[in-house]
């Protein structure tokens, strides 16, 4: 086994299979913005696995923009949405 599939398997569950599934049901692409490159600037660069930190299961593969924006706002849909809304029209 690969260290990779290793990773996959004890961090999230899954197998490099499960991974190339996704990988290939998502189009090759970021499920938030689309872009097909884990890391801007590095064609060719691996997707992140993105999962739910409270059950563990996986929602996705995600570039580390999108991955990293998703910690940073605690996973919480509430705080995103709030986000969103300044973003678009500042401060309420």
């Amino acid at each position: 086994m690969s260290k990779r599939e290793q990773n996959y398997r004890t961090r999230y569950g899954i197998s490099l299979k499960d991974y190339d599934d996704l990988f290939a049901s998502q189009a090759g692409s970021c499920a938030i913005c689309g872009t097909t490159s884990g890391i801007a600037g590095q064609p060719g660069s691996l997707l992140f696995v993105d999962h739910d930190h409270t059950t563990g299961s996986v929602r996705g593969l995600l570039c580390r923009d999108c991955n990293t924006g998703l910690g940073s706002f605690r996973d919480n849909p509430v705080n995103l949405a709030r986000a969103a809304i300044y973003l678009k029209y500042g401060a309420i």
